[in-house]
C-alpha cells in the first residue's frame, strides 16, 4: 500500500504527459538548495508541465520531491487551466503528497488570474488536508508593468493552520530588463510563523535578488538567491528555474 502511494505522483505526471503528446507543451523545472545556519542542507526538485489544447484549455501536471533536515516529501498534482471571462483564466488542481512518516496529505488549489497589458491580478486559495492537521491559505497578488522593461510584484498570503492558528506573509519584488534578453530583480519578504504547536507567533523576513536570461524566445533560465532570518536560525536558498516552451 505504501509503495502504491509513493508512485502516485509519478503516475499523475505521466498520465497528463501521455494525454498531451504532440501538443504545445511548457515545461518549468525548478531546483532549490537551502543552506541552514546550523550546517544542514535541504533541497527541492519540482517539475510543472502545461499542455495547451485547441479549445483554449490547458492540462497541468506537477511533481515535486523535497528533502529537508526534518522531513522528506513526495508530491504530485494534476489540474486544468481554462478561460473564465475576457482577459481572465483560472487554474484548479488536486494532488497528494506523502512524507517519510507515511502521512498522506491532500492538496487543493484554485487560482483566478485577470490580466491586461498594464497589470495582472491574482487571487486564490490553497488547502493542505491530512488526518493530523489542516491548513488553508488564501492569497491576493498584483503585478504592475510600469514600462516595457520594468515591473513590480506584490503578494499577500494569510494562512490558517488547525494547530497553530493564523499567520501572514507579504512578498514584493521589482524586475528590470537590463537588455532584451537579460533581467535583474530585487525583493523582500516579511511574515509571521509558529515554530511549533502552542509556540508564540514569531517574525521572519528575507531579502532576495536574482538574474534571468532568455537565450531564445521560448527559453528563460533564472537564478535567485534568498536570505531568510528567523529567531531559531538563518537560511540561504539558491534557486534555478528553467522555463521552456516546446
Amino acid at each position: 500500500m505504501i509503495y502504491i502511494r509513493r508512485i502516485l505522483p509519478l503516475l499523475i505526471l505521466l498520465s497528463v504527459a501521455f494525454g498531451a503528446y504532440a501538443l504545445p507543451v511548457r515545461s518549468i523545472t525548478t531546483v532549490k538548495v537551502e543552506q541552514y545556519s546550523y550546517d544542514d542542507v535541504g533541497y527541492n526538485i519540482g517539475e510543472v508541465a502545461i499542455a495547451q489544447l485547441d479549445s483554449g484549455i490547458s492540462l497541468v501536471a506537477k511533481a515535486e520531491y523535497e528533502n529537508l533536515p526534518y522531513t522528506t516529501k513526495t508530491k504530485g498534482m494534476a489540474g486544468v487551466v481554462f478561460p473564465v471571462i475576457p482577459y481572465s483564466y483560472m487554474e484548479t488542481s488536486y494532488g497528494i503528497s506523502i512524507d517519510d512518516e507515511d502521512t498522506l496529505t491532500h492538496h487543493l488549489l484554485v487560482d483566478f488570474y485577470y490580466e491586461r497589458a498594464k497589470y495582472l491580478i491574482l487571487t486564490g486559495i490553497k488547502a493542505d488536508l491530512s488526518g493530523e492537521k489542516q491548513t488553508v491559505l488564501p492569497s491576493i497578488g498584483v503585478r504592475w508593468n510600469w514600462m516595457p522593461r520594468l515591473s513590480s510584484w506584490a503578494k499577500y498570503t494569510t494562512s490558517f493552520d488547525s494547530d497553530d492558528g493564523f499567520d501572514h506573509s507579504l512578498w514584493a519584488e521589482t524586475e528590470y530588463g537590463l537588455t532584451e534578453k537579460l533581467f535583474g530583480k530585487l525583493g523582500a519578504t516579511v511574515g509571521t510563523y509558529h515554530s511549533d504547536t502552542d509556540a508564540e507567533q514569531e517574525l521572519e523576513y528575507s531579502i532576495l535578488g536574482g538574474v534571468a536570461v532568455k537565450p531564445a524566445g521560448n527559453v528563460r533560465i533564472s537564478y535567485q538567491y534568498e536570505y531568510l532570518v528567523r529567531q531559531e536560525y538563518e537560511k540561504g536558498a539558491h534557486t534555478v528555474v528553467a522555463d521552456i516552451r516546446f
